[in-house]
């Protein structure tokens, strides 16, 4: 899974880790879907808001190699499902729990792919849920008047 071969400490260690590491990629997964779907909301397209994603500062591995899967879910192939990705953000819940750790952006990641499962995207990656964004048939806003900022 890695490219480097890491002592962790005592039987178990690894699958902590592997349930801390998918944890993490489940909250980068959302925030990349909640991200395009803000700025499609904007009326940003999909497509140039992921040029900007990729591009700067938050640009990771996992970015650039999901690029195909959150630009074309429909064509792209399966890397990781909805449905896996959910059993092992509840595993990684129940080890914090367990353990006395808050993770509450895990949590929250948790709750979107449950809903993807619930959904029917059970088998879908789970880059699908940047589908789950601005609700179709809503016009998107078109100037940034509609913006207000505060002082």
């Amino acid at each position: 899974m890695t490219k480097a071969h890491v002592l962790l400490g005592p039987a178990g260690a690894g699958a902590a880790m592997k349930l801390a590491v998918n944890a993490m990629i489940a909250v980068t997964n959302e925030s990349v879907a909640e991200t395009l779907a803000l700025a499609e909301r904007f009326g940003i397209e999909r497509e140039r808001a992921y040029d900007v994603l990729a591009g700067g500062a938050l640009a990771s591995p996992f970015v650039l190699y999901k690029r195909g899967a959150f630009l074309h879910p429909n064509t792209e192939p399966v890397a990781f499902t909805t449905a896996l990705m959910q059993k092992d953000t509840s595993l990684a819940q129940e080890l914090a729990a367990r353990l006395g750790v808050r993770i509450p952006a895990a949590a929250a990641a948790a709750g979107v792919l449950e809903e993807a499962v619930g959904k029917g995207l059970a088998d879908a990656d789970m880059a699908v849920l940047s589908l789950l964004g601005p609700s179709a048939g809503t016009d998107p806003l078109t100037t940034d008047d509609d913006i207000t900022e505060e002082p």
